[in-house]
């Protein structure tokens, strides 16, 4: 048979004779005999091929034996369309076909899940970047703790330098100055010569006017004469509004090196724009979501019928009016100040937050939890405050019913009256206190309603005018009692809000809100909401389903706030959210499926451990991974930030590892970091740390010895000698701060030898040259010798600095 049809021993020939021996007459076999042999024999030569694709097919399908021959062709094309859709498999397919036999036969014949092969994979790549990075493979959360407190020792310090370093060039330019002023006109250069001429007429002028008693000159006077440099120079900083620039200072282009307005939303356009021409560079601050520049009240004063309904018409004033700040947003290059440090409790700034800022201010989570379902404070008389101001100090927000108030002449007596009492309770708690008030004549109401109070009780009396003039650590925190117009820049421990508006006398609740109705009028009402640093008392005779006019964005956001306001008082943490949820579409996107999982690990962990955990606690981009609450539930124990993407989306690191903790501690928390890079490797030494913080046990990071930071130096003021003088005489100040001894533009030697450790430093500028030389590590001392010219100086430091190589002093 083997001559007759040229069959090679294969498996095909092979089971074709046991077949025929085996007299199995299936239609396979009989199309096989009924083949004539030139096709046999072609189909004998692919048997080679057949066979190396069977054993290629077996790495890949370790079922291949069970598929049927009529299928070959349409594996090969799914094969093909997966190779093409998974090229990148094909390397690591060549890796597994080369492996040794036994761990081939694992790799492809061993059930692995697709989470395993993930972990698999993701865990070789983080070994992969150990081993390319030592420097991270050794990085753990106490080495960040290490850093960070290098990092705060140090930044203090930088800033105390800093400000050092600018109040000394200051006044080492200004005694330059003054010294060129009284040297000899010879051998001075150009410049020199200039600030010479002007600085002694100018002296002449200032000592004149200081020797006077009367008939003084003008402050624009002296400064738009020779006199200004002089002036400048003693006072290089001013504090002054837009208005006093103008009346004040002369228009000259160069007179500052940058303006700062604060506040530039109350700023109109025609009172900035006169000090944009006093210098070359500006800085705008301001919020636009603050009050425009207007003045509401003194256009709607007199008597008002309140029966009508037209006040709209009588306000001509638009609350959307043009400031300096909305022309310098829509034509200058901005940024965003997006920390809100004032308010206490995050539930005070989280309404303006939502509302108004589209949740982008960072603000800080609660340490303090809001105790559930308190009970609501109605009031039905005045006198009630006596027993509800304890009930300001147990929430960050309480809103105060006053059933019975009755609105008449833009005044509400009952509120009045309350607010009086609340005040003569909290006063001596040592909070400070502000009132708004939604008008002037509530304004009033409730100064007359104190004033009676202070006229039956002279204790009260006095107690009432020391807080009027109340002052801390330099700054007046002072009762206030304002309005809307002008409370704008002012904040308080405690702010207490009058609503004033309330049904009138016939029992007709009017939907008229005086410049809250305006276009703009959410603007207004953003700043109060604004003011509170500790609590908020809301004392208003309507609630928010009394208002009905939803349509008007300015009484809409007062319905809303009124709603959240009631809300969060009762307890009611999550009809509070759900408000602030439907100002604010988009909520803060802190979520994130890639940290979820270390994060509900750790948190698993820790619960197991018999804490309660809370996860994500804050309501803006800046919040605590996880919370660890107190065992009396009023608290939290411990914060804890980790590592997450949303972590490494912020590149600014002093921010990220020092400024956030630093912030959090500042309002009460306890914190700690971690990294889940920790988790990964040993979760137990990470547990056995946080349950170290838990007890009270401070980190056990290294200690820092952070050195004093030299302060730099002025230069001393080398003068041109006389022309009876021989040679140039150096002018030597006391040792003053001057700039950093790292300058580039100086060559600088040092002397290391036998025991020296000096450097010295030189440079040419113009017809003098400047050294400067001490103790390496030090600031030195400096001093500038002047020439002729700029040859002379050059040629006389190369005479000096062969000296000093001679000495042993080397160029580094």
């Amino acid at each position: 048979m083997h001559d007759r049809y040229g069959l090679e021993e294969n498996a095909l020939s092979r089971e074709l004779v046991r077949a025929l021996r085996d007299r199995q007459r299936d239609a396979k076999w009989n199309a096989l005999l009924a083949m004539p042999a030139s096709e046999i024999t072609e189909l004998v030569e692919l048997g080679a091929d057949l066979d190396r694709f069977t054993a290629q097919a077996r790495l890949l399908n370790a079922y291949c034996d069970e598929l049927p021959l009529n299928g070959v062709e349409r594996w090969m094309q799914e094969v093909k369309a997966a190779l093409n859709g998974f090229s990148g498999l094909v390397p690591y397919l060549r890796e597994i076909a080369a492996m040794e036999p036994r761990l081939h036969a694992f790799v492809t014949k061993q059930r692995i899940s697709a989470d395993a092969m993930a972990y698999l994979t993701a865990y070789k790549s983080l070994r992969e970047v150990y081993r390319n990075d030592r420097l991270f493979d050794r990085l753990d959360g106490l080495a960040i703790l290490h850093s960070v407190k290098q990092l705060n020792a140090l930044e203090k310090r930088y800033l105390d330098v800093n400000v050092d370093m600018i109040r000394s060039s200051v006044r080492a330019r200004f005694k330059q100055h003054v010294r060129i002023s009284d040297t000899s006109v010879s051998g001075m250069g150009p410049e020199e010569r200039a600030i010479k001429k002007k600085w002694t007429v100018g002296r002449r002028i200032l000592e004149n006017e200081f020797g006077k008693s009367m008939r003084y000159k003008s402050v624009r006077e002296l400064i738009g004469k020779e006199s200004g440099p002089v002036v400048m120079g003693l006072k290089p900083v001013w504090l002054m509004s837009p208005q006093s620039v103008s009346d004040i200072l002369p228009l000259d282009t160069k007179l500052f090196d940058v303006v700062i307005y604060d506040e530039a939303s109350q700023i109109t356009l025609e009172e900035g724009v006169p000090a944009l021409f006093r210098t070359a560079q500006t800085i705008i601050v301001g919020d636009e979501m603050q009050m425009p520049p207007t003045n509401f009240f003194n256009t709607t004063s007199g008597d008002v019928d309140e029966e009508e309904d037209a006040t709209e018409e009588r306000i001509g004033i638009a609350l959307d009016a043009d400031s300096l700040l909305s022309q310098g947003v829509r034509k200058l290059p901005g940024v965003m100040l997006g920390w809100h440090y004032r308010s206490r409790h995050e539930s005070l700034i989280s309404f303006s937050n939502a509302a108004f800022y589209g949740r982008d201010l960072l603000t800080i989570p609660d340490q303090q939890l809001l105790q559930a379902q308190q009970t609501p404070i109605s009031v039905a008389d005045a006198a009630e405050a006596v027993q509800h101001a304890s009930a300001l100090s147990d929430r960050p927000i309480s809103f105060h019913h006053v059933r019975n108030g009755v609105y008449h002449e833009r005044r509400n007596s009952q509120e009045a009256r309350y607010i009086a009492l609340l005040i003569q309770q909290m006063l001596g708690q040592g909070r400070s206190i502000g009132v708004v008030a939604f008008s002037i004549e509530q304004q009033s109401a409730i100064e007359e309603a104190l004033q009676e109070l202070a006229a039956a009780d002279k204790a009260f009396e006095a107690r009432l005018e020391e807080e009027y003039q109340r002052v801390e650590d330099d700054q007046f925190v002072g009762l206030f009692i304002k309005n809307l117009e002008n409370v704008q820049g002012d904040e308080r421990d405690v702010i207490i809000m009058s609503v004033c508006y309330a049904p009138n006398a016939n029992g007709r609740m009017l939907m008229n809100f005086g410049p809250i109705n305006r276009r703009g009028g959410e603007k207004r009402l953003n700043v109060i909401f604004s003011r509170a640093k500790r609590h908020m008392a809301v004392v208003s005779s309507i609630t928010a389903n009394d208002i009905k006019n939803e349509h008007n964005e300015g009484a809409n956001y007062l319905r809303r706030f009124l709603q959240y306001a009631e809300r969060l008082s009762a307890g009611e943490q999550d009809g509070a959210s759900t408000v602030l949820d439907s100002l604010s579409l988009r909520g803060a996107e802190h979520s994130s499926d890639q940290v979820a999982a270390v994060t509900v690990r750790i948190a698993e962990r820790l619960q197991s451990q018999g804490h309660h955990v809370d996860r994500n606690v804050g309501s803006s981009y800046f919040r605590c991974d996880l919370a660890v609450r107190a065992s009396d539930g009023k608290g939290y124990r411990l914060g804890i930030l980790i590592d997450s993407d949303v972590h490494y989306r912020n590149d600014d690191v002093l921010e990220q590892y020092c400024q956030r903790p630093a912030l959090l501690r500042a309002f009460g928390w306890e914190v700690i970091s971690i990294l889940a890079k920790d988790w990964f490797n040993d979760p137990d030494q990470l547990m056995a740390r946080v349950e170290r913080v838990l007890a009270g046990k401070e980190e056990a990071a290294p200690e820092v010895v952070v050195e004093p930071l030299p302060v730099p130096e002025p230069k001393p003021i080398t003068v041109a000698p006389d022309a009876s003088e021989p040679s140039p005489s150096v002018v030597e100040p006391p040792p003053e701060p001057i700039a950093s001894t790292n300058d580039a533009s100086f060559e600088r030697y040092e002397c290391v030898e036998d025991g020296s450790s000096k450097f010295w430093e030189v440079k040419v500028e113009g017809a003098a040259y400047t050294v400067r030389y001490g103790r390496i590590g030090t600031a030195g001392q400096s001093l500038i010798k002047q020439f002729a010219d700029e040859a002379t100086a050059r040629r006389e430091m190369e005479k000096v600095r062969g000296k000093k190589v001679e000495k042993g002093y080397r160029r580094v």
